[in-house]
This record gives structure tokens, sequence and C-alpha cells, in this order.
């Protein structure tokens, strides 16, 4: 395995960051931001096939989504666990490519861990089924604190944007039945555009979840195998106190359920690390 690669975010100007539908609690403080920034008008959109089409050239990335909140006196272990054993362990799956550790803003001892593969099937090896199955001592002393977990194994059938932001706002959503191709277009063509234009937006994404891959990615969480999001909505961004007013109008405009995309929990996260293989 290759020296293992770690961003952490700096820490920026505070300030007080507007709540969003669907998520808890007053305005807090922001403390956390990245460097990175991409103007609206340097972002290139780039479209990959819908998961497992027929005939399509190229897989799409896959995404791991994994949201957890773990008890107060667990969250120091949990913390050095992830950081000591869990991510290099990852890593040296094959297909794995990067783990990105966040925390949610506002949310005591809720983290999202957002697992990056060359495709969804990476999550499906024979590799990555042993390595679930064969749970070290101080993973399951550690699981043991852990409550709601979800699982999400998704594709990534839409992006726009590069690099990663400091924070991120996820969107749990799904398209009205029978209206996925119209949804998919509405949010890459209009929706995206809309956000993208009010400034600080460094990356955009959709991704999809499969049933059958989040059902069998963790065999210890079969017991929540229905608990998963169909769609998530990944907005990373550099500038959260400017783009959480503005996610929010756009989530929240009549053309959004008329286009048929149903919006249920908006969550918002700072970047602890990235890590690279």
């Amino acid at each position: 395995m290759s020296p293992m690669e770690v961003t952490r975010p700096w820490s920026g100007s505070g300030g007080h960051v507007p709540c969003l539908a669907n998520v808890c609690g007053p305005p807090r403080t922001e403390s956390t931001l990245m460097k990175t920034t991409t103007s609206s008008s340097a972002i290139l959109s780039r479209r990959l096939p819908s998961p497992r089409s027929a005939g399509a050239r190229k897989e799409p990335p896959g995404v791991l989504v994994a949201l957890s909140v773990v008890a107060p006196e667990m969250e120091g272990e949990f913390n050095r666990w992830y950081e000591q054993e869990a991510v290099p362990d990852r890593l040296a799956l094959p297909g794995v490519e990067a783990v990105h550790r966040y925390q949610a803003i506002g949310g005591n001892c809720s983290y999202m861990v957002v697992y990056r593969c060359e495709s969804i099937e990476a999550f499906t090896s024979d590799a990555y089924r042993k390595h679930m199955a064969s749970p070290s001592a101080w993973r399951l002393k550690v699981r043991k604190g852990f409550r709601n977990i979800q699982f999400s194994a998704c594709s990534e059938t839409w992006s726009t944007g590069s690099g990663f932001g400091g924070t991120a706002v996820i969107v749990q959503c799904s398209p009205a039945k029978g209206r996925d191709a119209e949804v998919r277009k509405f949010l890459s063509s209009e929706l995206a555009t809309r956000i993208i234009d009010k400034g600080g937006i460094v990356r955009m994404a959709l991704w999809e979840a499969d049933s059958e891959v989040t059902a069998a990615v963790d065999v210890s969480s079969r017991e929540n195998v229905e608990n998963y999001t169909n769609w998530m909505i990944c907005i990373e961004s550099s500038e959260l106190m400017k783009t959480a007013p503005a996610i929010q109008a756009e989530l929240l405009s009549p053309d959004v359920a008329h286009a048929g995309l149903v919006v249920g929990a908006i969550m918002r996260y700072n970047l602890l690390a990235a890590y690279h293989g």
C-alpha cells in the first residue's frame, strides 16, 4: 500500500450559518472551511451513465455513505479507531480510492463517512466482503457505541466541478415514480446551474443508491437493510454561510416539486479529513 495522503481543513473566519429546512437547531457558528474554491464559470459538468445501464462504456464512480450517531462516551475512541485502523484498512481494499470523514454542524456526535471507489462493484468484491465479514476486536468494540446507523451504496451518476470543499450539504431525496430521467435532467441543467451561480460551490454530485449492494455491503447492518436513502445530492462548498440560504431557497422553490424531485432531510457537515490512497 502506498503512503496514505491526508488533507485536513483549515480554520477560517467564524460566522453564523442560517438553518436549513429539516435541519435541527438554531444558527450555529461555522469555523471550518477549505482554502479550495471554484467559481461557477470555471465549473465543467460531466454526465455519467445511470447505474447498471445496458451498454454503458464506463461504470460511474461508486460511493458508500455511512451516517451514524456515536455515544458520547465512545466518541474519542471512535475517532482514534477510524484514523488508525478503519481508514487504512479500507484504502488497502481493491478499488477504494478515497475516504472523506465529516462531522455534522450542530449535531454533536453525528458523523458521515464517504468512501469513494472506482465503481459500486468494489463493494461486492470478494476482498471487500471478506474484510467486512471478519471485523477486528477493536471494530466490534467501537460499533457497540454506534446509534442510528445508515448505509447507502450508490453510483455517482452525475457531477459538476472538481476537488472537494470544507463543508458539504447532503440532500436526501428521491424522484417521483416513473420520473427518474426527467428529474436527472432538471437537476443537471436547471437546479445545479441556479445553485452554482450563487457562488461558493466547489462541486455537486448526484448519488443513486443500489438497494441490492446496500443490503450486502455490511453484514453487521442487515437489520437496517431498509434504512437507506434512494438518492442523495452532495453539494460541497467553500462558503457555507453564503450557500446554505441559497440552497434552501432553491430546494423549496415550487418548480422543484413540479419537476418531480421529492426532497427529504437536508444535512450540513464539516469536513474533518480527506484520505487518499
